[in-house]
């Protein structure tokens, strides 16, 4: 199953932490996840969210993610962690941050999830 990754200013219950490696500035961001029924409207989706003005469009298909990017570019990463939390602390956070460039987090059935790709 694909699913886009996207950034919304609307309330959502995930969470995207992303570090700029370049220079350390912390974005901390609304996700929300479309679930494409085919390849059609797959690049239908990534196409209008990059004439909204979407930069990067991070997908998933069978725990790979590929993030395009609106230049051309196309990163794709192989490795994906799941960490299950009974709780998530600001202390929590502050470590993941400090170990990882992007993370997301979100609650599922009373768990919270962090999902980590490299």
């Amino acid at each position: 199953m694909k699913k886009i990754y996207y950034v919304t200013k609307e309330k959502s219950n995930i969470k995207g932490f992303w570090k700029n490696p370049a220079n350390g500035k912390l974005y901390i961001d609304n996700i929300k996840i479309i679930y494409p029924k085919n390849n059609y409207e797959f690049k239908k989706e990534v196409k209008n969210l990059f004439n909204v003005g979407e930069k990067e469009v991070f997908t998933e298909e069978n725990r790979k993610v590929t993030i395009y990017k609106s230049n051309g570019e196309n990163y794709i990463l192989n490795n994906k962690k799941v960490i299950k939390l009974a709780n998530i602390t600001k202390n929590i956070v502050k470590n993941l941050i400090a170990n990882y460039n992007g993370f997301t987090i979100f609650k599922e059935l009373g768990i919270y999830k962090v999902e980590i790709w490299s």
